[in-house]
């Protein structure tokens, strides 16, 4: 009988550990279900990353692209100024030449007519 009990115990140690084991199985598989699920959210997440960066209406990436074009524009504009005030101080000082020969031409025009007065009233 020793051998007929020595079987039976490893026969029933063996049945427990299916049965810890099978537990361990479902716990295993509800694990694999919340992997999976977190991974379905992640997926989710990274779908609207990619659409947010490479929208091609307004996407990060076009937004970028526009920003560095309007820069290098501003750079080509901002070289541009030293040009700009040059020509406006060249024009600056053409009106006010423009300015001196406009008075002198009234102070003359009004001299001749201050001196036909008084030549006409002085006869």
């Amino acid at each position: 009988m020793g051998i007929a009990e020595e079987m039976s115990k490893k026969i029933l140690e063996k049945l427990e550990l299916l049965n810890n084991s099978s537990e361990n199985i479902s716990l295993l598989q509800k694990s694999l279900d919340a992997i999976s699920s977190e991974q379905q959210k992640v997926k989710t997440d990274i779908r609207d990353l990619t659409v947010k960066l490479l929208d091609p209406d307004n996407g990060v990436v076009v937004r970028v692209n526009k920003n560095t074009d309007e820069i290098k524009h501003n750079a080509k504009l901002i070289e541009d100024i030293p040009i700009l005030k040059n020509r406006m101080d060249k024009s600056e000082a053409w009106q006010a030449n423009v300015n001196k020969v406009l008075w002198f031409i009234a102070s003359t025009v009004g001299a001749l007519i201050i001196g036909l007065i008084f030549t006409t009233l002085t006869k």
